[in-house]
């Protein structure tokens, strides 16, 4: 009987060059059909799979997925093809599952399985039981290269060194070592610039999603050279302890890293900051509304329950909160609002309050006050912000080291909570005032523009900067009059804005 075979041929990972790719597979075709002729089989289909794993890592619920592996199935289903050759097991597969599929879809169909350097015949029960056992001597290779490559990744790692392979990171080129250097990253320029300017302007309070749609208008490329930017990828960029000069470990920082920092440490810490707030991107996140917390409740002789302090200041000093009444936003006392329980009696139309405040802020002389800002962002940006860095990663590195000194047991547990309960707090405030870290608009600090000319351009979380380096905070007062309009006599002594500047 003359069988209709199909050749199946998979490579782990491409080659360095198409044509070494096409001789490993050109190496396993060949085989396999010259194994087809001396059957007398007629070759009829090739399926191939480059730059494919067959291997189901610990945890995984499935093998990877192999599109031709699939249509080889199909093929059989079908009744296109009925015997199924390939060079060795282990590139057909490397799981007992794939390899139940395979064995009973060709037993349904009468089609049988060969290879070219095992003798596996699953036409009888010893034929079957050597396959299967050369499937879990497969696996059993793959998970023993699977321990040896995570070794060497591991020690890689504790050196500061970049992985050899993979995908490049978006600002550097990969250079392998030499026998004078060890492999390292270098700075691709126009990348580092895209990087650069991606935490300028989310430091200034751009969205992220904002910057990559202005990235793809420009066309600039990913890393691979041909898929655009979009804002997970972005994301992924920039909160990427490698363009902070950093070697992670699953997911770990764990030292510094041999190449140059494309961002200097503070700078990433801020960046990731605000990226990794739970709170960003919601609805209801007071940075949607730029005099969220700033503005406060005035309202005469009122003493809520849980701010008794405020009795002697003839306010109720509550934070108001943003409030949709009727299609209209206000700023409001909130009686309900757990943590911010006021006396519900002061409410204000947002852009009433608005256009209140901007004409307070024009009425003084705008040069002189961001020439203030521009003290505020020296003192927010200079030295104490690296300092605090510094301190951070000394933090990290000291929490990551009694955490390797207790899993040795050479820490007991009350002695490893002991320190965790001092460094994690500290950690952590660190990351906060990095996130918090003074970043204002350019208008906002040269003084070329005055701000009604510049309030419009601005982003939501710029304007809430600004009004973050003008005011401690907003009083508002009751209503003096009736009407709809804005009235500047609710921010009126004895209530008004508190200056900073």
């Amino acid at each position: 009987m003359t069988r209709r075979a199909g050749l199946y041929d998979r490579l782990s990972l491409a080659k360095l060059t198409d044509t070494a790719t096409d001789d490993a597979q050109s190496r396993q075709q060949e085989r396999s059909r010259a194994f087809a002729t001396a059957k007398g089989w007629e070759v009829v289909e090739v399926f191939s799979d480059v730059d494919r794993s067959a291997y189901r890592a610990p945890g995984q619920k499935a093998p990877p997925r192999r599109e031709q592996f699939e249509r080889a199935l199909a093929a059989v289903e079908a009744g296109e093809i009925d015997a199924l050759v390939f060079f060795k097991l282990d590139r057909l597969c490397r799981d007992h599952g794939d390899f139940e599929r395979v064995l009973a879809t060709c037993e349904r169909h009468g089609a049988v399985l060969a290879s070219v350097m095992e003798p596996i015949d699953t036409s009888t029960p010893a034929g079957e039981m050597s396959a299967r056992m050369l499937v879990g001597f497969a696996r059993l290779e793959s998970q023993t290269i699977g321990l040896r490559v995570a070794a060497q990744r591991e020690q890689t790692a504790s050196r500061g060194l970049p992985n050899p392979g993979g995908w490049r990171p978006f600002g550097y080129r990969y250079v392998p070592k030499t026998d004078q250097a060890p492999a390292r990253y270098e700075i691709v320029p126009e990348e580092a610039a895209v990087v650069i300017e991606a935490a300028r302007r989310l430091l200034a309070g751009e969205s992220l999603n904002s910057i990559a749609r202005d990235f793809h208008r420009r066309g600039i490329r990913a890393a691979n050279g041909s898929s655009a930017f979009y804002t997970r990828r972005l994301r992924r960029i920039l909160v990427n302890p490698t363009i902070a000069g950093l070697r992670a470990y699953k997911g770990e920082v764990v030292r510094d890293a041999t190449w140059p920092p494309i961002l200097d440490r503070g700078t990433w810490e801020a960046v990731r900051a605000i990226l990794n707030d739970p709170k960003r991107g919601r609805g209801g996140h007071p940075l949607r509304w730029p005099f969220s917390r700033l503005v406060v409740c005035g309202c005469p002789g009122c003493t809520p329950p849980n701010h008794p302090e405020r009795a002697h200041k003839g306010e109720c000093g509550v934070p108001m909160l943003p409030k949709g009444t009727r299609g209209r936003m206000a700023y409001a006392c909130d009686p309900t609002k757990p943590g911010f329980k006021g006396c519900g009696r002061i409410s204000i139309d947002a852009g009433h309050l608005e256009t209140i405040v901007l004409k307070m802020i024009a009425a003084r002389d705008w040069r002189h006050l961001a020439a203030a800002l521009r003290e505020q962002v020296a003192a927010g940006n200079g030295s104490g912000s690296g300092e605090l860095a510094e301190q951070l990663a000394a933090d990290e590195e000291q929490l990551r080291q009694v955490a390797i000194q207790y899993g040795l047991r050479q820490l007991s547990g009350p002695e490893w909570q002991a320190i965790r309960e001092t460094l994690v707090p500290r950690i952590e405030a660190a990351h906060r005032q990095l996130q918090q870290r003074l970043t204002l608009p350019r208008e906002a600090i040269d003084g070329s523009s005055s701000i009604l000319e510049a309030w419009e351009k601005w982003t939501v979380e710029q304007k809430r900067a600004v009004l973050r380096a003008l005011f401690h905070r907003i009083v508002v007062g009751p209503a003096t009059r009736p009407g709809r309009g804005p009235d500047p006599d609710r921010l009126a002594p004895p209530y008004g804005p508190v200056w900073k500047v």
